[in-house]
């Protein structure tokens, strides 16, 4: 029985995915009663806090070092296999991916990003965030994960060319209706 999501972000505080990552973290706190771990890696050192307004029952860590994030996540993912469940980011799916399946945990990569072949992407790469032509990319721990979501169906559709299709799954931005 499913007692615990653990939800990862890598953030460059660039755009407005932090909104979105806190209120799906909040929600499913306050809706499904479930122990929710948030695992927030800041690659902007110049600011503390990223998200204000978290749920207070959500368990958040700010991490700003590659070896904290992980050190976060193997914490986090600590439990039955039947008990917990990650939604890892694209930006760090291989780390994401790589921890979830040691332990046997299922898990759901969260693509904000659209894969257009020969155009870049930015990914964790040798524990910092690099830009990566698609085409160059070793997509091996990201086709490890259970499943695959999209938040469009351009995003979605992108992932069916580099994925198994019935793994892949569309879902839209959260938004706050209070």
């Amino acid at each position: 029985m499913l007692k615990r999501i653990v939800i990862t972000w890598v953030t460059t505080q660039e755009g407005g995915a932090e909104e979105s990552v806190r209120i799906l973290s909040s929600t499913i706190c306050k809706l499904y009663n479930l122990d929710v771990y948030l695992i927030v890696w800041n690659l902007n050192s110049s600011t503390d806090e990223c998200l204000p307004n978290l749920n207070s029952k959500v368990k958040y860590s700010l991490c700003k070092t590659y070896s904290k994030y992980v050190e976060c996540l193997q914490e986090a993912l600590t439990g039955s296999p039947h008990e917990v469940f990650l939604f890892g980011n694209h930006r760090s799916f291989s780390i994401d991916v790589f921890e979830a399946k040691c332990k046997k945990i299922k898990c759901a990569v969260v693509f904000r990003g659209i894969v257009i072949p020969d155009k870049p992407i930015r990914i964790i790469s040798n524990e910092k965030l690099e830009e990566f032509i698609t085409n160059k990319i070793d997509w091996k721990y990201l086709n490890e994960a259970d499943a695959f979501i999209g938040i469009s169906n351009c995003s979605s559709d992108s992932l069916k060319q580099i994925v198994s299709p019935e793994k892949v799954y569309r879902i839209y931005n959260g938004v706050d209706d209070g």
